[in-house]
Order: C-alpha cells, then sequence, then structure tokens
C-alpha cells in the first residue's frame, strides 16, 4: 500500500512513528499548505495530490473534518480517506471516543459515519462528538460492575469522571511522606507533586527519558536502565509515581534510581497493582508489569536501604477502578479500607542509608 499523509503539525507528530510498519517505502510524501520537507520526505501542496499514484490517503490533523470534505469536494472517493482518529495510537479525547465496539468511515459526503453496537451516528462538525459521548456513557454506565458487564464505565482510569481512584491513593502516599520531599528533587515528567507536597525551599528537577544523558536547566535527561545514563548521588528526594510499571528492565531501573539518590536521600515510589491496561503507554513504549507487595519489597531491597512497603485498596474499590469509575462514584468512606489481598497501588519508601550503615 502507497500512503499519502495530511498534515505536519504535532497530532501527525504524535501517530506518525506508529502508523506504518515500513514507512520509508509505504510514504509517499505529506501534504499540506507550506512546501519544504517532513520526516525526509517531500511536502505537497493539496492541488498536486492527484499527481500522485496513492492507495490511501491519511489525515493526521485535528482539523480533519474539514480537510476531509476538501478532500470530498476535490473529488477524491471517500473509500480512499483515512481519518486519523481511527488510528493508533489514540490521543487526547480518541481514548474516550474509539472503544473496542467503536468503528468510523469518511462518507462520500464528507462527513464521518460513527458506529457503535449497531448504532449510528453522523459526524459533521466538533458538537457532533458529544452525541457520542453520551450514548457510551449511557451503554457503558455505573451499572455495568453490577451486572458484570464485558465493556467498562471508562477506558481512562475514570478521569473523565472525575478523580482517579490511583491518584487518591498515590496523594496519600505522598502527603503521608511529604517530611521527605526537601532539598533536590527529582520527578518523573513534570513537577506536580514536588510543587503540591515539597518543602517551600525544595529545588525541582525533571527527568525525562532520552538515549543521550544530560542537563538542561532543571530538566534530566537519560534512561533509567541505563547506569551510564543518569547522574549519581545528585538528588535528596526522587519521586516517581507509577513508572516502574512501563519499564521493562525493572530490577536495573530502581536499582539506578536508588544509585541517583545522595547519602540519605528517599526515593518514593508508587507503582500499580489491579489495574487495566494503560492503552496511552502500550501503544507507545509498553505497559510490562502489575505488581504486588511481594515482589515491590523484593525490587526494592537492597544493603544500603532502608524500606518500608505499603499496599492501598480493597476488593470492592478494585472492581470499580478495573470498571473505570472514579472517586466521585464510589460511596463515601469506602477508598480509605484496605485489603492486601486486592491492591491497587503499592508504595514504597526507600531510605538511602550511610555507608557505615548509621544515620
Amino acid at each position: 500500500m502507497k500512503y499519502l499523509v495530511w498534515g505536519t503539525g504535532s497530532y501527525c507528530k504524535g501517530k506518525i512513528r506508529f502508523a506504518f510498519q515500513n514507512f520509508d517505502d509505504e510514504v509517499l510524501g505529506f501534504v499540506d499548505r507550506k512546501r519544504g520537507s517532513f520526516y525526509g520526505k517531500k511536502i505537497i501542496m493539496p492541488s498536486e495530490i492527484q499527481r500522485y499514484n496513492y492507495d490511501k490517503i491519511v489525515v493526521f490533523s485535528r482539523h480533519y473534518l474539514e480537510i476531509i470534505k476538501e478532500l470530498i469536494a476535490m473529488g477524491i472517493k471517500s473509500t480512499v480517506i483515512i481519518p486519523g482518529i481511527a488510528c493508533r495510537p489514540l490521543m487526547g479525547e480518541e481514548i474516550q471516543l474509539m472503544t473496542d465496539h467503536s468503528r468510523i468511515c469518511v462518507t462520500q459526503e464528507g462527513t464521518l459515519d460513527y458506529s457503535f453496537r449497531g448504532r449510528h451516528i453522523i459526524v459533521s462538525q466538533e458538537e457532533d462528538w458529544e452525541i457520542v459521548k453520551k450514548i457510551i456513557c449511557s451503554e457503558e454506565n455505573i451499572e455495568a460492575i453490577k451486572t458484570l458487564s464485558v465493556n467498562p464505565v471508562s477506558r481512562v482510569f475514570g478521569i473523565d469522571r472525575g478523580k482517579a481512584v490511583d491518584r487518591y491513593y498515590i496523594e496519600s502516599f505522598l502527603y503521608n511522606h511529604s517530611k521527605y520531599i526537601k532539598g533536590d528533587v527529582l520527578e518523573m515528567g513534570e513537577d506536580r507533586y514536588t510543587k503540591r507536597f515539597g518543602a517551600k525551599d525544595s529545588k525541582s528537577h525533571i527527568f525525562v527519558y532520552s538515549e543521550e544523558a544530560g542537563v538542561q536547566g532543571n530538566r534530566v535527561y537519560g534512561d533509567l536502565e541505563d547506569s551510564a545514563r543518569v547522574p549519581e548521588g545528585k538528588y535528596d528526594c526522587i519521586i516517581f509515581t507509577q513508572v516502574f510499571n512501563f519499564i521493562w528492565n525493572v530490577s536495573a531501573a530502581i536499582k539506578n534510581s536508588i544509585a541517583m539518590l545522595k547519602e540519605k536521600g528517599v526515593l518514593l515510589v508508587t507503582v500499580a497493582g489491579n489495574t487495566p491496561v494503560s492503552r496511552y503507554d502500550m501503544d507507545r513504549w509498553g505497559h510490562y508489569w502489575n505488581f504486588t507487595y511481594k515482589s515491590v519489597e523484593k525490587l526494592c531491597d537492597f544493603d544500603n536501604t532502608e524500606l518500608e512497603v505499603c499496599s492501598y485498596g480493597n476488593c470492592k474499590v478494585a472492581c470499580g477502578f478495573l470498571q473505570g469509575m472514579s472517586v466521585d462514584d464510589l460511596e463515601p468512606g469506602i477508598m480509605d479500607y484496605c485489603d492486601n489481598d486486592y491492591p491497587i497501588v503499592i508504595c514504597a519508601c526507600v531510605r538511602k542509608v550511610t555507608k557505615n550503615g548509621m544515620d
């Protein structure tokens, strides 16, 4: 198959690396309003599309509704147009709209035919997606857990319904250990918990995965799986929440995280126990592990550390969490009863002791 891709913006960049098995051979070029090159391919103008011998046009632009109508007006058949919303990885609101029961195709009128459980909805403008959301919600609602439906209330951990259950527990853990969040604090991808729970004089550092190690401002680039690409003995506290589920060599990643601590430094870790697969992460780098109390205990136990492990969750909350219910969907008080046989989040406080073992 030979493809033209319409789009060269951030939306396209988020999809293009995962869309084709053989990018160099399959993609003829990109279409946009300005000439140039993109990912080593020529950018052509819309008026030049007809000159190319292609099989499909993929619309990787957030303005897909307008672009599709333009393509139809140019005489291009609807059957050769692929809307980006139908292609993984799903981004933003697409995660909510495209369930396992959803299908989408382009009509000859330039609209989208969205089908869900035998229903068909014509999408011609952004407002039509609100109708889709209501239908999905009514079909896959909170009562699903009572009837053991195979379809969840939400596929994004309930964040579209309120506060996510796992985040409630993560924040409880960090609040209870906030005395350690001080000095030079390293956090994965952002510094929201450093700012929320850290001491006023704490200094934020943000770890960003990169094949090349280095530091730019407060951003630390490296790879937790590779000891040569992480700084050693630099941080008083490291906050890694829901990180190690998505790293293949998790043992090395935890060992290297501890190596980044100063003496008496503290690593605050949270990982998922009972949880749905994170589709966002699975489609990009992989969702490899879910954990138990014992696996976290063994992974975080080193000679130069003191370890505290705890878990949060119970059977009823775990059922709700798997269905995508939020904290707001659950009755008050049920969250705080913890049963170690049904952990949603397992947490570890790993404290690095001095070389002679004395604090």
